[in-house]
């Protein structure tokens, strides 16, 4: 809510207190009794909507910053294990595909993260019974796909939390146009 919208509510409230104050003179021409009514609801339905457009974009991104550390932390704690594994066997072909830093993994865009994550998951499940000495299973290869899975399945949020708060905002001035 802008502060224009902010200053008009200010002054519905200010209306329907008065006519609360005064109600048994309000209440005595029905045309203003029922448009204090129809006041008190719009007012009401004002503040339940600004008060979601606040909410709407709060902690969204947060949560999806928890699950990208979660998956760079995931992929980089499979990628390492996996290089060393083709340094021992001297393949090169692994050795680069497998040639990812932490950093690295951290500097993919959002969007990448995950396709790349997918990717890497795919080769290293088809390596799992050669890396259990290197501490991967089927068990942590099912963790790492549970971390992309979440991660995707919130990529899109913050854009649906935009998306949702600029409808409520459009929902505000219909609602101060009727008021």
């Amino acid at each position: 809510m802008d502060n224009t919208q902010f200053n008009q509510l200010n002054m519905f409230r200010a209306t329907s207190k008065h006519a609360s104050k005064h109600q048994a003179i309000t209440d005595t021409i029905v045309a203003f009794k029922n448009g204090i009514i129809a006041l008190n609801v719009k007012i009401t339905a004002i503040q339940t909507t600004s008060g979601e457009a606040d909410l709407a974009i709060s902690g969204v991104t947060t949560g999806k910053n928890q699950l990208q550390e979660a998956l760079v932390q995931s992929t980089f704690s499979h990628v390492s294990p996996t290089k060393a594994y083709a340094l021992s066997i001297n393949d090169t072909t692994l050795e680069e595909q497998m040639n990812f830093s932490e950093t690295d993994i951290r500097r993919l865009n959002d969007d990448q993260l995950g396709q790349d994550a997918q990717t890497l998951l795919g080769i290293v499940n088809n390596l799992v019974g050669s890396l259990g000495d290197y501490g991967i299973t089927p068990a942590t290869i099912n963790s790492w796909q549970q971390d992309i899975t979440n991660y995707l399945a919130v990529l899109a949020n913050p854009r649906i939390a935009i998306t949702h708060r600029a409808t409520l905002t459009e929902e505000l001035v219909t609602l101060f146009s009727e008021a």
